[in-house]
């Protein structure tokens, strides 16, 4: 899909331009683009996963410690 509005980017600039030695720089920067958006959103997809799992965490840590025999029970359950 990526692929796609590259493709589409540097057609479109290939097109309007009567001059083509910007379509190179034009495709570079596009693939530079996209690739900076998909490692932007796999890191804040990371960091978020993360937060969740450290406050997951820290709730099932005070939950032990206040009802220990309730936690034991519910650890032999599973």
């Amino acid at each position: 899909m990526g692929g796609f509005r590259t493709l589409s980017l540097v057609m479109g600039i290939a097109g309007a331009m009567t001059n083509s030695q910007f379509v190179p720089f034009v495709s570079v920067a596009g693939l530079r683009a996209g690739a900076f958006s998909l490692a932007a959103g796999e890191f804040i997809s990371m960091k978020v996963q993360r937060e969740v799992f450290e406050n997951q965490i820290k709730l099932e840590e005070g939950e032990n410690a206040a009802f220990p025999e309730r936690e034991t029970l519910q650890l032999l359950d599973i």
